[in-house]
């Protein structure tokens, strides 16, 4: 986006904050349990996509809730009554590990990563024709698409 005075606005930045504060007011919820492992088809408001803005939830818990089992990485969620800390070396690497499987999701319908999140949601945000975002909803990685 260009601001009336000829700069530019970061895209990405406030997809971000706007996800963030979205999520953080309760008026947004994301799958981050196992609940979101379920098959199927991904959760979509709407069948018909169109050239946009998506965010796209996958169906492994974030950081914050994941509780172990996948080997190579120990749990990450935080013990009850405790805070996460999303700076310890388990988080670091578990998080680094859903990065690089959003980007390997984005990359599998030709889409390229605009911003990513992966402590307290698995979810990334791109720009994706029509096409992508179907073919999105159709991955059994993938929890949600949601038009941003």
């Amino acid at each position: 986006m260009i601001t009336s005075d000829g700069r530019r606005r970061p895209r990405a930045a406030l997809i971000a904050l706007l996800a963030s504060g979205l999520v953080a007011a309760g008026l947004v919820a994301v799958p981050a349990t196992g609940a979101a492992a379920a098959d199927g088809p991904a959760v979509v408001g709407d069948t018909q996509f169109t050239a946009g803005t998506y965010v796209v939830t996958l169906r492994e818990p974030a950081a914050a809730t994941y509780e172990g089992g996948k080997t190579g990485f120990d749990a990450t969620a935080a013990p009850e009554g405790s805070r996460l800390d999303a700076s310890s070396a388990p988080v670091q690497e578990y998080s680094e590990h859903l990065e690089q499987t959003q980007a390997e999701v984005a990359e599998a319908v030709g889409a390229s990563v605009d911003t990513q999140w992966s402590v307290t949601t698995n979810a990334f945000a791109a720009d994706l024709t029509g096409d992508q975002a179907r073919r999105l909803a159709a991955d059994p990685a993938v929890a949600a698409v949601t038009e941003n």
